[in-house]
């Protein structure tokens, strides 16, 4: 396959995933968990997928290791890392603004876990936060202390802390047991990947 077919039809799935990132927020639907990964995987796994896909489509190798894994577990680390930082960061607080995800209404892997690990009515309250940053554009200050407060009582931001851990340790054996495949060692990449842990 050459290369612009590859980028194209990555990019269609890409904005397969976005659209369906824009249709829970838009109409205030929660995804389930696995909805929610599916179209991490599709958005943000997408550029790693269709990176991967390119490197193959033009090397000269012919001892190409089995990325695919490796490559699912990046995009769904680093989406899934983008949002916990964006709640939890003050370096990302800084940069784009205190937990501005929550002004774009998104249903973050956080937010998915407390709606559905929430009371009903806390459940309620946080569905309600959610609807207002609709109308208002964004959301308050205090409505964004409330959310995350919401999300400490139900566990939800030790849920997403304790999902990127696996993740991580799942990146770790698929690296060695591609470096042990392919008989080279990535420090490079080791170094990189720790400094984008949690």
């Amino acid at each position: 396959m050459d290369c612009v077919s590859i980028v194209l039809e990555e990019l269609k799935i890409l904005y397969i995933g976005q659209s369906l990132d824009l249709y829970w927020t838009c109409n205030l639907v929660c995804p389930s968990v696995g909805e929610h990964l599916k179209s991490v995987d599709n958005k943000t796994g997408g550029i790693f997928r269709m990176l991967l896909r390119l490197m193959e489509a033009t090397s000269l190798s012919t001892n190409k290791p089995d990325l695919r894994c490796l490559i699912i577990l990046l995009g769904r680390h680093f989406g899934i890392r983008d949002d916990y930082q964006n709640l939890r960061s003050n370096d990302y607080a800084r940069q784009k603004g205190f937990c501005e995800d929550l002004d774009e209404g998104k249903y973050s892997l956080p937010i998915i876990h407390a709606l559905h690990s929430l009371s009903e009515d806390q459940g309620m309250v946080l569905r309600n936060m959610l609807a207002q940053r609709r109308v208002n554009g964004k959301s308050s200050l205090e409505h964004k202390q409330l959310i995350l407060q919401l999300m400490e009582q139900s566990g939800s931001l030790n849920y997403t802390l304790a999902a990127l851990r696996q993740l991580q340790s799942e990146i770790d054996k698929e690296v060695e047991a591609i470096e042990q495949e392919s008989g080279f060692r990535n420090d490079a990449l080791k170094g990189l990947l720790y400094k984008l842990y949690v």
